[in-house]
């Protein structure tokens, strides 16, 4: 999967070009402190593994529908923040642009590391 993305929205700016994501089953690190993975990424199993790469705060991204089921493992271990987007073309992601940068300069200023977690359907 390549791709360009360029959002500048509150001093949000992130520049990926030509930029791929071959594991799509791992976590991986996309930016200094900062992981991309899918949900299972960040299953109780993984827990090791998050340790391991000093994580300390995850971005739960799910549907409404996967809140029974897409849920935090480790509220005691990490900070969550967990955002409800629907998975279709008319959704205004952009509302969620500042939390999240809030989110990931708190942890990534106080020596953490984030991963972004996502419900990936194959």
């Amino acid at each position: 999967m390549c791709f360009s993305l360029c959002v500048s929205k509150c001093n949000f700016f992130f520049f990926f070009k030509d930029w791929t994501y071959p594991m799509r089953r791992e976590m991986q690190e996309i930016l200094p402190g900062l992981f991309l993975g899918p949900y299972s990424s960040a299953m109780k199993s993984k827990l090791p593994i998050l340790q391991k790469h000093g994580i300390t705060h995850v971005i739960c991204i799910r549907q409404n529908i996967e809140a029974n089921f897409i849920k935090p493992n480790f509220q005691q271990l990490f900070r969550y923040l967990v955002l409800d987007i629907a998975d279709n073309p008319v959704e205004n992601i952009i509302r969620f642009f500042p939390m999240t940068k809030e989110f990931i300069d708190g942890s990534l200023q106080s020596g953490g590391k984030v991963i972004l977690t996502f419900f990936l359907i194959y």
